[in-house]
């Protein structure tokens, strides 16, 4: 489901004429689960729910690979990542319905990630954010670079062949 786009995702999650359970069985899900997943999927992405995010992400991706091993593992919300760094216009880092559930997850963590928390709109002035919304940008920001480029690890060290000969004196010996 996390490969589906989100337009058929929200329209499974909204229903219709509140058979909602219904609806979802009868494109595809033959039980709640697949209606609850839709929520679940909803919720994170329309309303900005980095936890939500969060535990989507671990669910789907599992741990995150250490940077030397990044290119041995596929994972759906990284490409997605991968993906979405590449873009280069406005719109296209806006939600549409034909995205993927993994790149409406990414869309929306990076808006979490890239939001102004200085500066206040209403008012026209800078603002000092509360610690929750410090730590909210953050957690969006430390994932999303994680997951543009691994868990970094210790810097390999390049082993440097030393060439060993033996002394004239020992060669001689042995002779």
């Amino acid at each position: 489901m996390a490969q589906q786009p989100i337009g058929d995702v929200v329209a499974i999650q909204e229903g219709t004429n509140r058979k909602f359970i219904t609806w979802a069985f009868n494109h595809g899900y033959n039980n709640a689960a697949g209606f609850l997943v839709c929520r679940l999927f909803t919720d994170a992405i329309f309303n900005s729910d980095i936890r939500c995010i969060q535990t989507i992400i671990n669910r789907v991706d599992g741990g995150l690979p250490k940077d030397s091993e990044v290119q041995f593992y596929r994972t759906s919300f990284a490409d997605a990542v991968g993906e979405l760094m590449e873009m280069n216009e406005a719109d296209q880092l806006k939600v549409h319905p034909d995205d993927s559930v993994m790149m409406a997850l990414a869309k929306a963590l990076y808006d979490i990630a890239c939001e102004d928390i200085y500066w206040d709109e209403i008012e026209g002035c800078k603002k000092k954010p509360s610690d929750t919304k410090k730590q909210l940008r953050d957690n969006a920001m430390r994932m999303i670079l994680e997951r543009a480029g691994g868990r970094k690890t210790k810097v390999e060290l390049e082993v440097q062949e030393e060439e060993i000969t033996l002394s004239p004196w020992v060669q001689k010996a042995l002779e």
